[in-house]
């Protein structure tokens, strides 16, 4: 099985990371794909260019050491000239890897809008999903017990650390060393991201 992490990673952080070691530790996924959204449909646009995001992505893969060969980052959805839809990435991910199964890491909040996203129902027919349920998940209804079973729900120990919290800190010159790997601070601090300049 290999899982397919979609996100804006504006920027990847130390969360994300725990999600990928976490389902890789317990084999759930044999491999994952990681996938910075080039111009994503239903959310706010990136704060960073999709290039920056996609090179903070390839600096935070190389920290995970043991689990780097079983971890690869994607340009898919960044060089693509047009919209991003997870059913064009996943029909090209599947043409790429004849014979392969995939399931998209999805968290809860965004896997309550699924039936928004572009023809949805043929991507539910194409692959599972792996919902990743965060803890104390506050506003909003939770993934109901069936639905979280039905699409394989995974319980997983997630971190309380969010891209928005780690853009606040750095418009107010305040640390996210424990948030983000250091190749990824030493490279949003070179480019002047998210008002680190």
């Amino acid at each position: 099985m290999i899982g397919i992490y979609g996100g804006t990673f504006d920027p990847i952080h130390n969360g994300h990371l725990h999600v990928i070691k976490q389902l890789l530790q317990s084999h759930r996924v044999d491999r994952i794909i990681v996938v910075p959204a080039g111009d994503p449909q239903l959310r706010e646009r990136p704060v960073a260019s999709s290039r920056d995001r996609l090179e903070m992505c390839r600096l935070a893969v190389e920290s995970l050491s043991s689990l780097r060969d079983r971890v690869e980052v994607s340009a898919i959805e960044v060089e693509r000239d047009r919209p991003s839809f997870a059913i064009d990435t996943v029909e090209a991910m599947m043409a790429n890897h004849p014979g392969k199964e995939f399931a998209w890491i999805i968290g809860s909040d965004a896997f309550r809008r699924i039936d928004q996203w572009h023809e949805s129902e043929r991507l539910r027919e194409l692959i599972s999903f792996i919902v990743i349920e965060r803890p104390a998940n506050q506003g909003g209804s939770e993934v109901s017990d069936d639905e979280f079973d039905d699409v394989g729900g995974e319980e997983i120990d997630a971190l309380q650390i969010s891209a928005t919290e780690i853009r606040s800190r750095l418009a107010l010159r305040e640390s996210i060393s424990e948030l983000v790997p250091s190749a990824v601070i030493a490279y949003i601090e070179s480019k002047g991201l998210y008002g680190s300049a």
